[in-house]
């Protein structure tokens, strides 16, 4: 059996149709993700000084009907970095559950920005 190279370096060796078809059959019975926490995505981002307004991080979250919500917090230099981007996503949380609630339970990052996932706590 021939086996082909995969641009990752692994080889495998060729598929058939019908190990095409067993897959797919697979693939209905299970779930593609296995995602317990499903929640708001809130993106911040820094704000650098101005001449009139010190350091602030920005967090903002776009709801489905275009409404944006959007809080500024003043930077606290007593903090690092996460930990400032992680105040201005809870004030965000905050203002999105009304008070009611919520946490945040997963923090990502790239070049320009802070992600973090918020979970409603309902009574």
């Amino acid at each position: 059996m021939a086996f082909i190279r995969c641009p990752t370096g692994f080889e495998s060796p060729p598929f058939t149709m019908r190990d095409a078809l067993a897959h797919n059959e697979r693939r209905k019975t299970m779930s593609y993700l296995n995602i317990d926490a499903k929640g708001c995505l809130i993106k911040t981002r820094f704000l650098g000084p101005t001449n009139y307004r010190g350091a602030r991080v920005a967090a903002t979250h776009k709801w489905c009907d275009s409404d944006t919500k959007r809080v500024v917090v003043s930077w606290d230099y007593a903090l690092n970095a996460q930990d400032n981007h992680m105040a201005a996503a809870e004030a965000l949380a905050a203002v999105m559950f009304d008070d009611k609630g919520g946490k945040i339970s997963g923090m990502g990052w790239d070049h320009d920005a802070y992600y973090f996932l918020a979970l409603a706590v309902w009574a």
